[in-house]
């Protein structure tokens, strides 16, 4: 299976606007997707109040499907005013099917629960008091990159995000910079493809309406999901945390971050599922990653793991596999991301691996693909660390001259 895959990143932003309106352009001119609706269409129509949102879908022919499932992603700011007196710009996101958004204007409806169709929001399911209350808390509310952490001084802790596209999916993420030691430190990202054939790596994707669902999934994580509470859901939150063993961070028992699940569409299902933790079991849903303390290490021989040596030994990079929607089971994973214990690598550094059996149709020689960690979840680099494609059709013999330099 030969895969392309377009990547950058970008550091450095003061102004989340500039970063969003840079992403719509590597995506416009790059990556040959399409902008929907975009307000303000130019940097230079920014004005100090004025927010910012793009929608874009990727072109569909008759390989990826998208011209007859087709999908959207829309982006943008909310500016936020602080009881502090300090104002701040959140970035929203929602990834849905593209019969829920309207081009003219670039809005995303609603679901029956009031949370925007598809939105890539932090919030759990609980109950709480409010006002001698109950209220009732569904997932998937809430800002994508919440940045009242550094209350709105981003020229102290500028923004940066890396991306990559393949014609069957996309990965975003977006952090602040010089944060590594905040628990846990600020990022949010999100990746939305379609999954994989364990074996050939063979994106799901059937033409035929008798054939596979061709699911779509979504997995995201915000680590910064804390600032969007309130004292009493805070409270509900740990209770919630400690019955149904969620991770607590020691240092600030804020729930340490939030990763999530949905289905974005299948060939047959134009509204995305609702969300759910992508690390626990739950009905209808499986975990398809590991969030806690996890053992990487492995012993040294042949393995059926991506693994990367490292110091005579090697560790495991694996990826998110069990993926399942309300109706399937599928022996397919996602390929675009990976993810292993942070305790072997650090945020910014490559890993080159070969799976999938892929091998040049010329030479027959093996062919590598590289993968970039971006930050962990927990502080000091600990706990889980996830890991986006950048690079794949790498010859390994490149990857061994450079190993003796």
């Amino acid at each position: 299976m030969s895969v392309e895959v377009k990547s950058y990143v970008n550091y450095g932003y003061s102004d989340v606007r500039n970063l969003l309106f840079d992403i719509a352009r590597w995506l416009e001119k790059e990556c040959g997707w399409v902008i929907e609706h975009e307000f303000p269409n130019a940097v230079d129509k920014f004005t100090a109040q004025s927010d910012y949102s793009f929608l874009a879908k990727p072109l569909g022919d008759a390989t990826n499907l998208f011209e007859r499932e087709e999908i959207a992603l829309k982006m943008s700011t909310e500016t936020m005013h602080h009881a502090d007196g300090y104002s701040y710009r959140n970035i929203n996101v929602q990834v849905t099917p593209m019969m829920q958004c309207d081009s003219e204007n670039g809005n995303v409806i609603e679901d029956s629960r009031g949370v925007t169709s598809g939105n890539l929001g932090p919030e759990d399911e609980y109950e709480y008091v409010e006002n001698n209350m109950p209220k009732r808390v569904e997932s998937g509310a809430g800002a994508f990159f919440d940045t009242s952490v550094v209350k709105g001084r981003l020229k102290a802790h500028p923004v940066s995000w890396r991306g990559a596209v393949t014609d069957y999916g996309i990965f975003l993420c977006v952090w602040l910079e010089g944060d590594e030691h905040r628990d846990p430190p600020t990022q949010s990202w999100f990746v939305v493809q379609r999954p994989v054939d364990q074996s050939s790596g063979e994106p799901l994707r059937d033409p035929e309406p008798v054939g596979s669902r061709n699911p779509i999934f979504a997995l995201y994580g915000i680590s910064n999901e804390v600032n969007q509470r309130t004292p009493q859901r805070q409270q509900a939150f740990e209770t919630y945390a400690n019955s149904n063993n969620v991770p607590i961070s020691d240092a600030t028992q804020n729930g340490a971050i939030c990763v999530k699940r949905f289905v974005v569409r299948e060939k047959d299902v134009n509204a995305p599922s609702r969300q759910l933790d992508a690390w626990r079991n739950g009905r209808d849903a499986n975990a398809i990653v590991n969030l806690r303390q996890q053992q990487a290490r492995i012993e040294m021989r042949d393995i059926g793991v991506a693994s990367v040596e490292k110091a005579g030994s090697r560790y495991a990079i694996l990826f998110p596999s069990r993926l399942n929607t309300a109706r399937f089971r599928f022996k397919s994973e996602m390929d675009m991301v990976a993810f292993t214990s942070a305790d072997v690598i650090s945020s910014g550094l490559p890993v080159n691996v070969h799976v999938y059996g892929e091998t040049s149709q010329d030479t027959g020689e093996k062919l590598y693909r590289r993968y970039v960690a971006i930050q962990p979840t927990g502080p000091y680099n600990t706990q889980l660390i996830m890991l986006h494609l950048v690079e794949t059709g790498i010859p390994e013999s490149v990857i061994q001259s450079k190993g003796k330099k």
